[in-house]
């Protein structure tokens, strides 16, 4: 395969925060007019920008005792 340099438009990342998916503009041989997606596993990075995320939020359910509420003033 031959390579073809791509430019980056987004990317996601998993619970670990590595790179899963490359979300990328074809290049105009391809005559594709949408975005494409790329497996991370078959892209080999020739340049890299480093950045950072904000902390991802992550969705839980907390119970609190009845003498925290109280405290808190929610009962």
């Amino acid at each position: 395969m031959g390579e073809e340099k791509l430019e980056v438009v987004s990317h996601s990342l998993d619970e670990d925060g590595r790179i899963e998916q490359y979300v990328v503009k074809p290049p105009p041989a391809a005559q594709i007019e949408s975005d494409v997606v790329l497996e991370a596993s078959e892209v080999t990075v020739v340049k890299e920008q480093k950045h950072k995320h904000p902390p991802k939020k992550i969705n839980m359910s907390m119970e609190m005792s009845m003498k925290k509420r109280r405290a808190m003033g929610n009962m």
